[in-house]
């Protein structure tokens, strides 16, 4: 009899939302419209949202939510990156809305969100450097 060792991670990737969900640990479910998704979903056993690189972004993109204002704020402090592109997702991986963040400045980017239900969110960050993901509660 084979088992799955405890250190041993595994996911389903969303390529298209590119979240990463935990199937060793909790139960993931998700409904999509009739059609065929060749290439969309793949088995993981590293969710590369925490590898070297997005540790490196996450200490130079800032990312918050301002319940009062409803806006999504970003601060970029790095001089070499650019966001090009920020996404909002519930948790089970369903793109809410996205921004096209062009001519902006970047150290205090300021994202409306408004008839978004109380959650918790993932707001996925684009740069020119890599992707970068925070969840955000919005109630």
């Amino acid at each position: 009899m084979r088992y799955v060792p405890n250190t041993l991670e595994i996911y389903i990737y969303d390529k298209e939302t590119g979240v990463y969900h935990d199937i060793k640990n909790k139960d993931y479910s998700l409904s999509l419209p009739v059609g065929t998704y060749n290439n969309r979903f793949s088995l993981q056993f590293v969710n590369k949202l925490f590898n070297i690189d997005d540790t490196i972004l996450d200490e130079g993109i800032l990312v918050n939510y301002t319940n009062k204002t409803e806006l999504i704020n970003i601060k970029n402090k790095f001089i070499d990156t650019t966001v090009n592109k920020v996404y909002l997702f519930n948790m089970i991986g369903q793109l809410i809305t996205n921004w096209d963040i062009e001519d902006v400045k970047q150290d205090a980017i300021h994202l409306p969100v408004n008839n978004v239900s109380t959650g918790v969110y993932i707001v996925k960050v684009q740069t020119s450097n890599g992707n970068f993901s925070k969840k955000i509660i919005i109630n």
